[in-house]
């Protein structure tokens, strides 16, 4: 009798583990298929909770399929990465010409030359020698002349065919108003804290307009645009 006990006690044991482990199988099943059908709705957060739970539950099995679900989920936060920078660059893109400028113009300094092309610096013996011109990336209407060993001594230029304001760059200081030869010219001094080392020129014809942002040390090392600055052509007429 007593041998009945203990083999009946043996076989409930072992039905337990059994259902225990068949409780197990049915678990991870089920946090690796909703972890799936998370990836499938876009909600990758949740994704990841679900197969972390079933790398615990699953207790080193199916790791092949746990893998691939981990890998899936990463590829599809990165596929979210490029849509998201995508998106803001077509937004940056419908953002009005000015704005791209200036936010180009105030870029840490760092992210200068990244977002450079064409760049052509003078030759010695040539008279710019020192100085570089560039266009920026992905928008042939902006340029830049900076001097070569100096990022701070730099000259950026818009070209647009729309009317240009020395209000369109916020706050600022106007210095001078003139015209000559159908066209117009507008300088200012820029006072906000992102643009205040700048100055601006406008100048305006029937066809175009341009943008000048400059700083005071590149008046330092191109006195040329320095002196029409200070000096217009003689048939100028100053405006008020």
């Amino acid at each position: 009798m007593i041998e009945l006990c203990f083999g009946s006690l043996a076989l409930a044991a072992l039905l337990g583990t059994g259902c225990t482990q068949k409780q197990q199988r049915s678990e991870c099943w089920s946090a690796r298929q909703s972890s799936r059908e998370a990836i499938v709705h876009g909600k990758l957060d949740e994704a990841q909770q679900l197969i972390d739970r079933a790398r615990n539950v699953c207790a080193g099995q199916s790791a092949d399929d746990i893998r691939r679900i981990q890998e899936l989920i990463a590829d599809r936060r990165e596929a979210a990465r490029a849509l998201a920078k995508d998106e803001a660059e077509a937004e940056q893109a419908h953002a009005s010409p000015t704005e791209q400028f200036i936010r180009w113009a105030t870029e840490p300094a760092e992210r200068f030359t990244h977002s450079l092309a064409n760049i052509e610096c003078a030759e010695r013996g040539e008279p710019d020698f020192g100085f570089c011109n560039a266009e920026r990336k992905g928008s042939r209407d902006m340029s830049v002349r900076y001097w070569e060993h100096d990022r701070k001594a730099v000259r950026y230029e818009l070209r647009t065919k729309l009317p240009l304001e020395c209000d369109d760059l916020g706050d600022h200081r106007l210095v001078r108003r003139w015209s000559a030869d159908t066209r117009s010219f507008e300088l200012c001094e820029l006072t906000e804290r992102e643009t205040r080392d700048f100055s601006a020129l406008l100048v305006r014809s029937a066809n175009e307009s341009r943008m000048y942002l400059f700083s005071f040390a590149y008046l330092r090392k191109d006195t040329a645009f320095e002196q029409t600055l200070r000096r217009p052509s003689p048939n100028a007429v100053e405006q008020r």
